[in-house]
């Protein structure tokens, strides 16, 4: 099935190839009504050359269209009620025409208009090229513009009295059965089409094969099958509001609020190309399931156990050597942990996506410095951050924080809130600060 447009240019409506114009008492139909006679609506730029031989004064160059150039020069005849357009330059740019002003709009009939739009206007610098009595086309040279047409007076074909059914013209708007409307041109020159009616309004290709409905309650409603929405130059599209969007189907709904964040359905996720989600283990923002761990130590070394009720539990030994789980923090779609290190004084902070996958070193948390150990005491997940604290060894001294216990519930469960505060020690005379880790 071939595709048609709906386009809109200016005074003139194109449906499926049809052209629906604009007069100054009616609409043009074709088949319905014809116009009478037309005038020049504006100018546009056209093919060809455009010189650049004018000069900087624009009210030296005079302008023709080609129906007056051919009608003066005496190669063609004018209709009996022909009238000349007056055209003037408004913009010269180093001697090339950039923009023509209508002054006056003429009267053509439909020959009239033929030869106007036959071929490009005409320009000239010689001062009495209008008013010699015999034109010389030699004073004339061609440039790259021609006038827009727009219809004037319009009647029925067949005479004024023609039967156009339930149709009713009114100024600018054809009305069809007292509900639906065509205005080609409103009072802020826009062409309107739409329904007065309760129904909706419907456009459809192909008398209903295809229908895109405008309901009553400002919605779009695009047809069945795999319906979209293209950019026929393959630009950006943007969807924008000052509120939120939102985007729904039987899944669930997203929703762009206005601050900035993306809202997922209850258990949805984000996955790249190949299905693996970028959100991490458990897919979405929320979830339903319940998840318990206790950290400690095994015959094998460092173990958890994981529990989804709080009373049957599994047991994940990660087999470390001789290394213990002190804390367990869990944040950001990740499990974090605190682990005494194997051999050597000290812990360090350990993490992972998953229970049943083994942790990975956060890289820098396992000394404070070159032979000064540390010692992590509490974890936790506060303020999107996971926030450490404990103390380290200088020269085979330990200096330590204080910690202060409240509870705080957040994301579903109850965490300890760590209270900090700067304690100068008066160890060598330097002083220590809250100790951050976000990963």
């Amino acid at each position: 099935m071939a595709i048609k447009p709906f386009e809109i240019q200016s005074s003139t409506l194109t449906i499926g190839g049809v052209d629906l114009q604009a007069g100054t008492t009616s609409v043009v139909i074709p088949g319905v009504t014809q116009a009478v006679n037309y005038f020049v609506e504006e100018v546009d730029e056209a093919d060809g050359v455009n010189p650049d031989t004018f000069g900087s004064d624009t009210e030296a160059v005079l302008l023709l269209d080609n129906a007056a150039y051919l009608f003066r020069s005496g190669a063609e005849t004018p209709s009996g009620s022909y009238s000349e357009a007056g055209y003037s330059v408004q913009e010269l740019d180093d001697g090339a025409i950039e923009e023509i002003y209508v002054e006056v709009a003429g009267v053509f009939t439909s020959a009239d208009k033929a030869f106007a739009e036959a071929g490009n206007m005409w320009a000239s610098t010689v001062a009495d090229a209008k008013t010699k009595p015999v034109f010389d086309a030699n004073d004339w040279t061609q440039i790259a513009f021609r006038p827009r047409m727009r219809a004037g007076e319009v009647e029925t074909i067949g005479g004024g009295n023609a039967n156009t059914g339930n149709v009713v013209f009114e100024d600018n708007t054809l009305y069809v059965g007292g509900t639906g409307f065509l205005n080609l041109e409103n009072d802020d020159g826009q062409a309107v089409i739409g329904t007065n009616g309760p129904d909706p309004l419907l456009v459809s290709i192909n008398e209903g094969d295809v229908v895109w409905t405008f309901s009553q309650d400002g919605r779009l409603y695009l047809p069945g099958g795999e319906p979209s929405i293209y950019s026929s130059d393959n630009a950006d599209i943007t969807l924008s509001t000052p509120g939120t969007i939102t985007l729904n189907n039987t899944g669930g709904t997203w929703d762009f609020n206005s601050n900035g964040d993306l809202i997922l359905p209850e258990g949805g996720d984000i996955k790249d190309s190949d299905g693996n989600s970028v959100l991490g283990s458990g897919g979405g923002s929320t979830t339903t399931t319940d998840l318990w761990i206790a950290g400690g130590e095994s015959p094998g070394g460092a173990a958890i156990r994981t529990s989804t009720n709080g009373t049957a539990w599994t047991t994940q030994d990660y087999l470390m050597g001789s290394q213990y789980i002190k804390r367990v923090a869990i944040g950001a779609n990740k499990i974090v942990y605190l682990i005494n290190l194997d051999g050597q004084p000290g812990d360090a902070i350990y993490y992972t996506v998953a229970p049943e996958n083994g942790p990975a070193l956060a890289v820098g948390t396992d000394s404070y410095g070159e032979g000064a150990p540390v010692y992590w005491e509490e974890i936790n997940y506060l303020g999107n951050k996971f926030v450490a604290v404990g103390s380290y060894a200088s020269n085979g001294n330990t200096v330590s924080t204080t910690v202060t216990g409240l509870s705080l519930a957040g994301g579903g469960r109850t965490y300890p809130r760590i209270g900090l505060s700067n304690i100068d020690y008066n160890f060598d005379g330097a002083s220590i600060t809250n100790w951050f880790y976000k990963h």
